[in-house]
């Protein structure tokens, strides 16, 4: 019994940490594919926006030298638009975003104080007493 309660004591311990190591893996993934999706998406919001830039720039037909001077100042603003690279996106402000997103998302279901409580509480009920029991086997 003592040997038996020893093995299944250290394969209890590989299984939580595998399950913990499985977990963090799949967050991990999870986190990096809605950022390259929410990447995209700011990508595509500014090819968008440069899109729309070019057509009031030739529909007010900017490019010719005869600018009013009403329309100096948003044909100004148009070229600006049309310059900016769309590949020029900051991925920490992106990152920053998506990671803020999905905590909001997990934690407005429950406060984090219940959260952290019912984490800790059920986290050392598991250890204690599972520990405890491979102990009173041995």
């Amino acid at each position: 019994p003592y040997i038996l309660s020893s093995y299944l004591h250290v394969l209890y311990h590989f299984f939580l940490i595998g399950l913990l190591v499985y977990i963090m893996l799949m967050a991990t993934y999870t986190f990096s594919l809605d950022i390259k999706t929410n990447l995209a998406r700011a990508r595509l919001d500014k090819l968008n926006l440069n899109s729309q830039c070019i057509k009031n720039y030739v529909r007010n037909e900017c490019g010719s030298g005869t600018r009013g001077d009403l329309l100096e100042k948003k044909c100004t603003e148009w070229e600006s638009c049309i310059s900016q690279d769309p590949d020029g996106i900051s991925r920490l402000g992106v990152t920053a975003k998506t990671i803020t997103e999905i905590l909001n998302t997990f934690f407005d279901s429950m406060s984090f104080k219940t959260f952290l409580v019912l984490l800790l509480i059920g986290g050392f009920i598991a250890m204690v007493g599972l520990n405890f029991g491979f102990g009173y086997l041995r």
